[in-house]
C-alpha cells in the first residue's frame, strides 16, 4: 500500500502525511505500519542512508537537524541499514558530511542545544568523534 501512496503524492508529501497521522489515536496504527512498510522497501532497495537523509530533507537545516519529526526514523533507518548491510555500512559522519560543510558539520556536533539535550548529547558525540577520526585519517586539521 506505501509505494501506491507515494507514486501518487510523492516520498516527501507521504512522510508529512504519515507522520502528522501518526500524532491522531484513530490512524497511529495504519500509519506506523504504511511507514514501517515504506522503511522495508528502502532497504530491499538498498536506499543509503545518506540518500535517505536527504529524502527527509535533513540536509537543509543543520541548526534543526536532531529536533526534525524525521530524524528519528531516519536514525532507526540508519541502524537497521547498517545491520543489514555490513559491506555497505555507512557512519553517521558520512551522512553529514555528504551534504554539510566543515563549519556547519562542527556547529551540528557542538551546537548548544543538541549538547544540553540528553537525546542527542549521545549522537552528537559519537558524531564528533567520527569527524575527529575522518580528519586525522585525511590529515585535515581538526
Amino acid at each position: 500500500m506505501g509505494p501506491i501512496l507515494a507514486a501518487g503524492n510523492g516520498d516527501k508529501v507521504l512522510l508529512n502525511m504519515l507522520e502528522a497521522a501518526k500524532k491522531v489515536p484513530t490512524t497511529e496504527k495504519l500509519a506506523s505500519k504504511l511507514q514501517n512498510e515504506q522503511i522495508q522497501g528502502r532497504l530491499s532497495s538498498k536506499k543509503t542512508p545518506s540518500d535517505v537523509f536527504k529524502l527527509f530533507d535533513l540536509d537543509k537545516n543543520e541548526e534543526a537537524v536532531f529536533s526534525s519529526p524525521f530524524f528519528k526514523s531516519w536514525l532507526s533507518y540508519f541502524s537497521d541499514f547498517n545491520g543489514a548491510n555490513p559491506s555497505m555500512k555507512e557512519s553517521l559522519h558520512y551522512s553529514f558530511h555528504r551534504y554539510y560543510q566543515d563549519l556547519d558539520l562542527a556547529w551540528i556536533v557542538v551546537g548548544e542545544s543538541v549538547m544540553k539535550n540528553p537525546r542527542t548529547v549521545q549522537l552528537a558525540k559519537q558524531l564528533q568523534a567520527e569527524r575527529l577520526d575522518y580528519r586525522l585519517r585525511t590529515g585535515t586539521s581538526p
